[in-house]
């Protein structure tokens, strides 16, 4: 398992240097990755209707999603149309996550907390979403870095996983060894010894300090000792 783990990891880590290579055709290939997503949401949308009594409204989205999957890989044009419309959407998502962050900024101004770090990131936020209305190209690029990074980054965590969880298997079975080990000298050391066997056995050689002091019947007579 470990193995596979780091096999993944380093799979991972070329694909995300491949992507940090070439970025805009890294933000290319994302209209593909949207298709198929589309594609398995109207397969699982399908088979969840007729599982159970669905109403028309979830079966009509499910056709259309597998038709914008089916369009993305088999349409020409497709893929960029939708590279464009999650170009504008990420530039959107820009400029409204920096208007609300510098709004709670301001809210938290009227608490007298810290808001000028947020007011920062809020404007910078907005600043980013502007300029990737006005330059699309410059949005593309950065998303291809950054896609190529994510991938990078869990290929090497999932790389350093491995040789954690390598190294503490290692270590269990050493533990593992030791306790073994003394088991069986323990063992060992009670059969040698038969009296460890149960440590409230006694000795039957060792003669019962109270034994001779119970009274002994002699012909139906009790002797008192006098």
């Amino acid at each position: 398992m470990t193995v596979l783990t780091a096999i993944v990891g380093i799979l991972l880590m070329g694909a995300g240097i491949s992507c940090i290579l070439t970025p805009v055709a890294t933000f290319m290939a994302t209209g593909y990755l949207i298709g198929a997503l589309f594609l398995v949401y109207g397969i699982a949308g399908l088979i969840k209707a007729f599982s159970r009594r669905s109403n028309i409204l979830e079966i009509l989205l499910s056709l259309l999603a597998i038709a914008v999957g089916v369009m993305s890989f088999t349409r020409p044009g497709t893929v960029e149309r939708i590279d464009e419309m999650l170009l504008y959407l990420i530039a959107f998502w820009l400029v409204i996550q920096g208007l609300v962050t510098m709004m709670t900024a301001l809210r938290i101004k009227e608490f007298k907390l810290r808001w000028i770090p947020g007011m920062i990131m809020g404007i910078i936020t907005l600043c980013l979403g502007l300029f990737s209305l006005i330059r699309p190209l410059v949005l593309k690029v950065a998303t291809g870095y950054m896609i190529g990074f994510y991938f990078f980054d869990m290929g090497l965590n999932m790389i350093i996983l491995a040789f954690v969880a390598g190294g503490l298997k290692m270590e269990l079975a050493r533990i593992k060894e030791e306790l073994k080990r003394d088991n069986m000298k323990q063992m060992k050391m009670r059969q040698d010894d038969p009296y460890q066997r149960d440590p409230y056995q006694q000795d039957p050689y060792q003669q019962d300090p109270y034994q001779n002091d119970t009274p002994k019947n002699t012909g139906g007579h009790i002797d008192s000792g006098f």
